[in-house]
């Protein structure tokens, strides 16, 4: 992320380039958007409780909602949630363009982090598939999306959510596609300065 790329400056770097976990797929094409308000959320069987805590926290955050809520789980199973949700889970989903394709069908991705180094990977599956991304504050690390608001606690979450809600389906819709743009155009200008810093050093040597 920009930021690791300042951190190495920092340490001493003459020079550092990076690119973010941003893996476009040409063939992807989003989905049909959910009736219901729908979020997405990825986490990973290796975080063990840290996923447990985190998914408790957002559904505690849903549960304050008086709206019917879709949620699609990919990874950890939910032990218990809410009435007012409808839970899709998923333990893997193998194909990236699959995975993506359900992705795009939420209006919303919910960002767990669990390291401080390099870009969030699930923050730019979440744009590339045009959802607006609420991210928690580990999440929100690195570089900046149009539309990511960063949440501290399950009262905070909530409130940020109904704020969101309230603007609408073809509004949020709208923030999504802006998130998907920023997220394409970042991959492209860096692929270029990466690409750019490689035939540097090639020419350098030959």
């Amino acid at each position: 992320s920009e930021r690791d790329r300042l951190k190495y400056i920092e340490m001493g770097a003459k020079k550092a380039v990076y690119y973010p976990n941003i893996y476009p797929i040409k063939e992807f094409e989003s989905s049909v958007k959910d009736q219901l308000p729908s979020i997405s959320i990825v986490s990973r069987g290796h975080w063990d409780l840290k996923a447990e805590r985190s998914l408790e926290e957002i559904f505690k955050a849903l549960s304050y909602s008086s709206r019917t809520i879709k949620v699609n789980v990919i990874g950890i199973k939910p032990k218990k949630f809410p009435k007012n949700i409808r839970l899709q889970h998923y333990e893997f989903i193998p194909s990236k363009l699959d995975y993506l394709k359900i992705l795009s069908e939420s209006w919303i991705g919910i960002n767990i982090g669990f390291h401080m180094a390099g870009t969030n990977e699930r923050k730019y599956d979440y744009a590339m598939s045009g959802l607006v991304v609420f991210s928690d504050t580990m999440g929100a690390r690195g570089d900046l999306l149009p539309h990511e608001y960063t949440y501290v606690d399950s009262q905070d979450l909530a409130a940020k959510l109904e704020q969101l809600l309230q603007f609408g389906k073809e509004k949020i819709v709208e923030m999504g596609d802006q998130n998907r743009h920023q997220a394409l155009s970042l991959a492209e200008k860096q692929r270029e300065i990466l690409l750019g810093a490689v035939n540097d050093i090639v020419m350098h040597e030959s």
